[in-house]
């Protein structure tokens, strides 16, 4: 689907998930009466468009936002092109003080790395921070390397080249991915780094986590980060992660494991800045921030849309992400006010 496309939301949007502009529909009452919009991150697609049809039916609001990044996101609220972003790399406290927004995090999920290997289905495969950097910057490139075949020795794994897949724009989902790598790996923190964008040595790149997770499905030997909810809606093959000797996470159990990296991830830091910071139960985990300006003229209506958003997790939970607490959602609601 071309990313620049806009499509109304149905009850088959989680087919469209590809698509990258959400549209709820005509508005129908008074008080919802301007419609707001909002660009950014794709992480965060999935679960934000259920919200806004949800938010449709209830209120007949209109709700236009597209997916195009979260580096797009922050250039278009700082432009005031929107009434609101969404990002998972969090602005700094001075930058949001400067851009003069509220930031606060609207939900979490976990990164995974589906792959398409030859003769493997949904997954023996075992990975680790130090294989998947190694990867990344070409020392590793077929799947039988030796310290692949380490981790999995029950496995028969093909003499294929290794295709990595990655992120073609700003993105909060690279900027986590690259910050895991660059903890467990000082060789590629020092030639790569933790960026939203990223000049990668090998690989192909895809426009959001829709166009990642369609190159892994297509191509025979890719690997790739893509967030769980796309993972799952494409049917991807994703790796467990090995996060030390004695602790491998396998896919059956890895709504579990994000939802105990997200215990307690939440600091309050003031009222216009929330930020999260998670533990290592699984090693790959992402928060999503909203940006609201406070000199937006929709300012009440994006409010009382996330209001929504806040008294709904179930819909986010349904779809694999994890929820913010109750305790911190009513924390930056009394914030508002």
């Amino acid at each position: 689907m071309n990313p620049s496309k806009t499509f109304k939301i149905s009850h088959h949007f989680l087919s469209l998930i590809s698509g990258l502009v959400i549209t709820t529909g005509l508005l129908n009452h008074t008080l919802y009466a301007a419609e707001i919009t909002g660009a950014g991150s794709t992480f965060v697609y999935p679960a934000l468009s259920a919200w806004a049809q949800k938010y449709h039916t209830e209120t007949g609001a209109e709700i236009n936002y597209q997916a195009v990044g979260s580096g797009a996101g922050i250039a278009q609220i700082k432009a005031k092109t929107v009434d609101f972003a969404a990002t998972d790399k969090p602005l700094s406290t001075q930058e949001v003080k400067t851009a003069h927004v509220l930031q606060f995090p609207v939900i979490m999920g976990g990164i995974v790395m589906g792959e398409n290997i030859s003769g493997l289905s949904q997954s023996d495969l075992v990975l680790n921070g130090k294989i998947i950097s190694d990867i990344y910057l070409k020392k590793i490139t077929f799947w039988d390397d030796k310290n692949i075949q380490a981790l999995n020795p029950k496995l028969h794994l093909p003499h294929q080249a290794i295709t990595p897949v990655y992120r073609a724009d700003a993105s909060g989902t690279t900027y986590n991915f690259t910050n895991y790598l660059s903890q467990v790996n000082p060789d590629f923190a020092k030639s790569l780094g933790a960026s939203t964008t990223v000049k990668f040595p090998v690989g192909i790149a895809g426009k959001g986590n829709a166009g990642v997770a369609s190159y892994i499905k297509t191509i025979s030997g890719s690997i790739g980060y893509v967030e769980f909810a796309y993972a799952e809606q494409n049917h991807l093959s994703f790796a467990s992660m090995a996060v030390n000797q004695n602790n491998i996470i396998d896919p059956a159990h890895i709504l579990s494991s994000f939802k105990n990296a997200a215990k307690n991830a939440v600091a309050d830091q003031g009222i216009y800045h929330f930020p999260v910071s998670l533990a290592n139960a699984w090693p790959m985990m992402a928060a999503t921030y909203v940006l609201l300006p406070l000199d937006n003229t929709n300012l009440a209506q994006s409010k009382t849309f996330f209001t929504f958003v806040f008294k709904h997790p179930e819909i986010a939970t349904n779809l694999h992400y994890v929820a913010i607490p109750k305790s911190v959602t009513e924390k930056i609601t009394a914030a508002w006010a």
